[in-house]
């Protein structure tokens, strides 16, 4: 529902997000901070850097699916985080989610994204 003043409430914002559920349960909150600090501590560094041979502290508990509201996606620790510096979660994620591609090179300058037309299986098998 828009309030009157024309600006989103609350609960408003997820209204029938997940099956028409008014309110879906809430998933950002104390038990996410907690959680998510455990697992930087566990993985403490950027995924992303790492693959450029850079090693930058993770500061953001990233989901690699966008959970989109499904608290099972939203929780799923085992196959779905990874641990992002700042940097590459507020400009490389965002431009992955958005065009589809990995954007940038390997250490080697080979191509982080796997569907890219210099990536053969000829480099895999020389690794």
């Amino acid at each position: 529902m828009v309030a009157s003043t024309g600006f989103l409430r609350g609960n408003d914002i997820f209204s029938n997000a997940l099956d028409g559920k008014a309110n879906p349960p809430r998933l950002y909150g104390r038990k996410w901070d907690k959680t998510a600090k455990r697992h930087l501590w566990a993985n403490p560094w950027c995924v992303f850097c790492l693959r450029r041979g850079i090693r930058t502290l993770a500061t953001v508990c990233d989901h690699i699916v966008p959970h989109r509201g499904d608290p099972k996606l939203f929780w799923d620790s085992q196959n779905n985080w990874q641990g992002l510096c700042a940097s590459c979660h507020n400009s490389v994620k965002q431009r992955q989610e958005k065009s589809g591609k990995v954007s940038g090179c390997d250490k080697d300058g080979w191509p982080l994204d796997p569907n890219h037309h210099w990536r053969t299986d000829d480099k895999e098998n020389k690794d």
